[in-house]
């Protein structure tokens, strides 16, 4: 195995552009410790042979950003340590994975106090200014940096899994983390084009805009909305009026919910749901707004390993492809070039087929339409799958969140028998499926933990 390389860069942030401009670099290993002055001159390739190391950064998409800034070659091997870090805390209360905090969760008191990290971090936003001591100062502070990124990998390694399945591929699952998370760097580098144009517009505009989408609400749902104002009572009424008031999903303060996913829900039997759907929505983001850009370049941070399954989280009002669909016209392709949009068709049912490995689930999903599938193998004719594909879908996606037969007849608004025949002839239908899933979900109800492909434990019984 080839050792390891701790890196951390201390960067300003250019205003007009959003990029890092680097500073310093120190780079560490068990043996040796080099910093570099970068800000002046800095030199048009690696100072050290970085094909001789596995790169590690905490929060290495960072690090990645300030190579691509200085022009260099990415490394071949990355891992970041903050990453895993949290697969190695990955409890229901776990630590904080900012860097200091880190430290003191290993019992490992961080060489500055967090007053003086953020005085430094604050001076590296002055670069236009620094003098040369603000510079050796910084050097200074970025070598304690790799110090403690080395203390960390230190106790990471040596707290393993409890199964050695998962022991086993440990360097190979932190290789592709530390690789995607050197991807991510130079995807936010180089950034989203956009219509610049259309996006300020709407910053500036917010107001009216939010305006202009009440109001056709208001005309489409008259009974729903007063002015510009949503009405609970007229909501609870329309509800009513519809037959679905009773089992309506409420917030936790026990109010009606009225949020785009929850209508959604209901669009397929009341198609007078979707354009409410769509119109809350809109109005939602709208009010919060606020898409990161410079010039015609999209930024923001994709909060990597976030969630506890270890995917990314972006803020749904700063990221172009969390926001609604309508959004997305302000992806620009940039002259000569295209832009393509691409995702997976059913993907989560891809996944539970391929985890669960059941060959008769794999084939109905490879088929032009998985759920018509699914009603072949239950014996109906082609006719009948596709009269019934709004109710095999229904069963399909609320099975795989364990809901009931009496859930699923309240969004069919069917009665529970018809409810509970479909969920059987699923269940028997992918049947390998059914049996692995339920034998995951004892052993959690146990209060054994499971494992993600990529290693990370989730507690959730």
């Amino acid at each position: 195995m080839l050792p390891l390389l701790h890196l951390d860069f201390e960067y300003g942030t250019d205003v007009a552009t959003g990029l890092p401009v680097p500073i310093c670099m120190s780079a560490r290993t068990d043996e040796w410790e080099q910093c570099f002055a970068l800000l002046v001159d800095p030199p048009k390739s690696w100072p050290i042979p970085i094909e001789n190391f596995i790169v590690t950064g905490w929060h290495a998409w960072a690090e990645s950003q300030c190579i691509e800034a200085l022009g260099w070659e990415q490394a071949p091997f990355w891992i970041d340590p903050a990453a895993e870090f949290m697969v190695v805390t990955n409890r229901p209360k776990r630590p904080s994975r900012a860097l200091y905090k880190a430290m003191r969760h290993i019992g490992i008191e961080p060489p500055h106090s967090d007053e003086y990290k953020a005085a430094m971090q604050g001076l590296a936003q002055n670069h236009t200014e620094l003098t040369d001591r603000d510079v050796q100062n910084l050097m200074a502070y970025c070598s304690s940096d790799t110090w403690c990124s080395l203390q960390l990998w230190d106790w990471i390694v040596k707290h393993p899994f409890e199964r050695e399945d998962v022991n086993s591929n440990r360097l190979l699952h932190a290789l592709i983390r530390g690789k995607y998370s050197e991807i991510m760097g130079r995807a936010m580098f180089h950034g989203m084009p956009i219509d610049f144009e259309k996006a300020d517009y709407i910053r500036e505009n917010k107001p009216d805009l939010i305006s202009h989408v009440t109001r056709q609400a208001a005309d489409a749902y008259p009974e729903i909305f007063e002015g510009e104002s949503f009405n609970a009572l007229g909501f609870t009424s329309y509800l009513e009026r519809l037959g679905v008031l009773e089992g309506w999903p409420t917030t936790l303060k026990g109010k009606l919910r009225t949020d785009k996913e929850t209508l959604r829900r209901y669009a397929d039997r009341f198609p007078q749901f979707r354009l409410l759907a769509e119109l809350q929505g809109l109005r939602g983001v709208l009010s919060r707004y606020d898409l990161e850009f410079y010039g015609n370049r999209a930024r923001t941070l994709p909060s990597l390993f976030w969630t506890v399954t270890g995917r990314g989280n972006p803020t749904n009002t700063k990221f172009l492809w969390s926001l609604p669909r309508v959004f997305r016209g302000l992806a620009k392709a940039e002259p000569g070039m295209k832009l393509v949009v691409a995702d997976y068709k059913s993907a989560e049912i891809m996944v539970a087929a391929c985890l669960m490995q059941d060959p008769k689930m794999i084939a109905a999903y490879l088929e032009d339409d998985f759920y018509i599938a699914f009603g072949l193998l239950t014996g109906m004719t082609l006719e009948e799958a596709r009269e019934a594909r709004h109710m095999l879908k229904q069963a399909v996606l609320g099975n795989s969140f364990g809901q009931s037969a009496r859930g699923l007849a309240k969004v069919l608004g069917c009665d529970q028998g018809k409810a509970g025949w479909l969920l059987h002839i699923l269940r028997t239908a992918f049947r390998q499926w059914h049996l692995r899933t339920r034998a995951h979900l004892n052993r959690v109800k146990a209060g054994d933990p499971i494992y993600t492909p990529l290693g990370w434990r989730l507690d959730l019984g």
